[in-house]
């Protein structure tokens, strides 16, 4: 790999972890609504941002912000488990169960890391249901790498390759 390729992806690793950080650590409140407070001045695009926030009803509202707050932490956690798949199985190329153990307790490790930091951090909430979010969102990236990438390589190496003098058909004319 080039230096210029290192240097990219390293600053791309670099961004997502500050991300990460900045969104499980520093922002305050659990909710959309506190965080729009949080992070948009006071003026005309909050009060467009707030509006749905306030009109709602509120059971619904608390079943469409748990459902967000797990999808949103299975794909913050989703490149997690690509990274970690594909750092393993370049160490064990044939260990598909191992590379799906190494990637679980990575993600709950991570995830328990950061809950547990959380918990340190005033007007922030730990939960359980976000270990539980993290965790599965690195497992289904490990997933998608191991069976879209890594099965699409090794079926490719795979398939034998013909000869080009070979006949194709049983119908080809000989010249």
């Amino acid at each position: 790999m080039s230096r210029f390729l290192k240097t990219y992806w390293g600053l791309i690793i670099v961004g997502y972890i500050g991300l990460v950080l900045l969104g499980t650590l520093v922002v305050p409140g659990r909710s959309p609504f506190e965080w729009v407070h949080t992070l948009i001045p006071p003026g005309r695009i909050r009060d467009i941002l707030v509006y749905p926030l306030q009109h709602h009803h509120p059971l619904t509202f608390a079943k469409f912000l748990q459902w967000a707050d797990i999808a949103s932490n299975s794909v913050l956690f989703f490149p997690v488990g690509l990274g970690v798949c594909w750092g393993c199985h370049h160490y064990f190329p044939g260990a598909r169960r191992l590379l799906f153990v190494i990637t679980f307790f990575t993600g709950l490790i991570l995830s328990g890391c950061i809950e547990l930091l959380q918990a340190r951090i005033p007007y922030r909430v730990p939960s359980v249901t976000d270990v539980v979010a993290n965790t599965s969102g690195t497992i289904v990236g490990c997933s998608y790498m191991y069976f879209r990438v890594f099965r699409k390589k090794r079926r490719a190496q795979q398939t034998p390759s013909l000869p080009e003098d070979t006949k194709h058909s049983k119908f080809s004319k000989e010249v």
